[in-house]
């Protein structure tokens, strides 16, 4: 009798191991497809990485040539932030290849490459303005910031190659996956529905046999009862495996869907072609490079080829008769008619790889026509760059020259006709008309001059070096001692810093604003000029300076002056601008615009404070890590 009820509970138990057998065979199956896309997407997020790297690159490129065209600031805003982006992009490149010691390689190398052209774009910036062999050395350094972008576009390139090969390998692996996880989930349903058909006749059986050998209704009727609850369990099992099936399925949807919306933003289209069978297949973003919908037309290559340019199609079908003789991609760009007569350039790539019996060629064809319209925008505005530098140094000869002979021909003529004016029977009228004639000249020579220091205020020499902002202003004195002195001015200093500055930018940065001082100094009262230094910490600065970032020396330059009303700050640092009339303070309105130029050529800030009547504030901030 005992041995009667073993034999059912070993039976049982072998039904629940052969269960969970099959059920951890799907379950693995399963994880492997997951796994397939998980890799298959990680290869288009490194692609995608590495053309934002490329994007922000000739966005700063782009920035700073439109700076240099058109002086405007707003053309600087994707320069200043484009490391910072390049450095994160980089550094998700170096997490998403992961253990890929050949791209961990390849990206070292990379952030190599684009520090160089960044120390390039920084160069040709504080170059950009300079006269003679340091123009000739700018030119140089555009034609190294070419191949530096040339180099590091190849790279990239390399490192696209890379990941698009290991995009065919994973994406063929991802089908086979998907082929064969359906027929394990069919085939284990079928062994699940098998072992609960046979476990069921065997129950039956056992009970059977067990209400003849026992004659005991109870028997049989708690025997029936364990194998309905079993029974019960067994088709709450293969529910709830059901139920999970049909959970992956959905998943499985939505992850293809990720990788076509992955393929369609890369500009992307994949392809597969059957050397054996001439079998060609494209994906549905390839039709939509096309032009097409998916599946519109039955691909061919001989199809492929009549969208392809009438001036590249030779070379074309030359490349791929190169392709399948040597086994090896040739690469090249070349363009493509779509449906619609809109011509784009492409670039194909892939790989030979055996299928069973079968030998593909496997591969990616991608629209780089955003490439293409970059580059030859970027050789238009490197001509117009050379035609402006030209204009510009005429402009500069013809100022400093031509214009200022006139005036000095003027003034030299009518002081000769005053020096003689008993000769010349002048009216005292006459008189007063040379005396301005004199003057106007002097004023127009001094604005020529005054234009000529604001377009040089970036053409001096760069060259920072350490220098002692105490001695600096003690230069200034003795240059001024002779106003200082009439004026009866007191100057106080209160330990400047050392920093890394242009020392003749900043010698004429503070004589223009101490001669401010003085000039707009209040009647009967001797000017005090007081100048401070203090460092900011960043939530210092952000408070007179949000979007500051890191700590800043505050210079501050306080006089005892006329002062100004406050709503006028922006535009004293503006060139011409004047508060007061000419009669009353003579001046050109052009010493501060030179001050807020040599500032930001230091990075650096001024601004000013101001109350009417009783004085003004000038503070200079430059960066700590000056």
């Amino acid at each position: 009798m005992k041995k009667k009820i073993v034999l059912p509970d070993v039976f049982f138990t072998g039904l629940l191991l052969i269960l969970l057998a099959t059920s951890f065979i799907s379950y693995q199956r399963i994880n492997s497809q997951n796994d397939a896309e998980n890799l298959l997407n990680n290869s288009y997020q490194v692609s995608n990485t590495l053309n934002l790297v490329l994007v922000n690159l000739l966005n700063a490129e782009t920035g700073q040539r439109g700076y240099l065209l058109t002086k405007k600031p707003a053309f600087l805003q994707p320069y200043y932030g484009a490391f910072e982006k390049v450095k994160k992009n980089i550094e998700d490149v170096k997490i998403l290849i992961g253990t890929n010691d050949t791209q961990q390689k390849n990206n070292e190398i990379l952030s190599v490459l684009i520090k160089k052209q960044f120390d390039v774009l920084a160069f040709i910036f504080k170059q950009s303005m300079s006269e003679g062999s340091v123009k000739d050395s700018m030119i140089v350094y555009l034609e190294k910031g070419k191949a530096s972008m040339d180099e590091i576009r190849d790279h990239i390139a390399v490192m696209t190659q890379i990941e698009n090969d290991l995009l065919l390998h994973r994406t063929l692996q991802k089908d086979h996956t998907a082929f064969i996880t359906p027929l394990y989930s069919l085939l284990l349903s079928l062994i699940a529905i098998v072992i609960v058909t046979v476990a069921y006749f065997r129950l039956r059986n056992e009970m059977h046999l067990r209400v003849k050998a026992e004659d005991n209704e109870a028997s049989a009727q708690e025997l029936q009862r364990v194998t309905k609850h079993f029974a019960s369990e067994l088709e709450i099992k293969v529910s709830e495996r059901t139920e999970a099936l049909k959970i992956l399925n959905e998943e499985l949807k939505l992850t293809n869907s990720i990788y076509s919306y992955a393929e369609e933003n890369a500009l992307i289209g994949s392809y597969s072609w059957n050397l054996q069978t001439g079998g060609l297949n494209y994906s549905d973003n390839l039709f939509r490079l096309l032009g097409y919908e998916p599946q519109e037309f039955v691909p061919s290559f001989e199809k492929f080829t009549s969208f392809i340019h009438p001036d590249d199609k030779e070379q074309v079908i030359k490349d791929g008769k190169e392709t399948l003789d040597t086994h090896t991609l040739v690469e090249h760009v070349y363009r493509i008619i779509t449906k619609q007569n809109t011509i784009i350039y492409c670039r194909s790539s892939g790989a030979f790889i055996q299928s069973e019996n079968n030998e593909l060629l496997v591969g990616s064809i991608q629209d780089i026509s955003i490439d293409i319209l970059l580059n030859d925008t970027l050789a238009a505005k490197n001509l117009e760059l050379e035609r402006n530098n030209a204009e510009l140094g005429s402009f500069t000869y013809i100022a400093s020259h031509d214009l200022q002979e006139p005036l000095r021909k003027i003034q030299s003529f009518s002081k000769l006709i005053l020096a003689k004016k008993e000769d010349a029977n002048l009216s005292e009228t006459g008189k007063d008309y040379f005396t301005r004639i004199i003057a106007a000249a002097a004023r127009m020579q001094n604005l020529i001059q005054a234009l000529l220091s604001y377009s040089n205020a970036n053409n001096s020499e760069i060259k920072f070096i350490r220098t002692d902002l105490n001695s600096v202003v003690e230069e200034v004195k003795n240059n001024l001692s002779e106003m200082l002195e009439e004026k009866n001015v007191t100057i106080e200093t209160n330990n400047l810093p050392v920093l890394n500055v242009v020392q003749i930018q900043f010698l004429q940065l503070f004589s223009n604003i101490i001669h401010n001082a003085v000039k707009y100094g209040r009647k009967d009262v001797p000017p005090h000029i007081i100048i401070t230094a203090t460092v900011l910490s960043e939530e210092e600065m952000k408070t007179d300076h949000p979007g500051q970032k890191g700590k800043f020396w505050k210079i501050s330059i306080a006089d005892n002056g006329i002062g100004f009303e406050q709503q006028y700050e922006h535009k004293i640092f503006e060139l011409f601008q004047r508060l007061h009339g000419r009669t009353a303070y003579e001046g050109t309105g052009i010493g501060l615009a030179i001050c807020k130029k040599i500032m930001h050529h230091h990075n650096g800030i001024i601004s000013a404070k101001g109350e009417s009547g009783t004085g003004a504030v000038f503070c200079l901030y430059l960066p700590y890590q000056n």
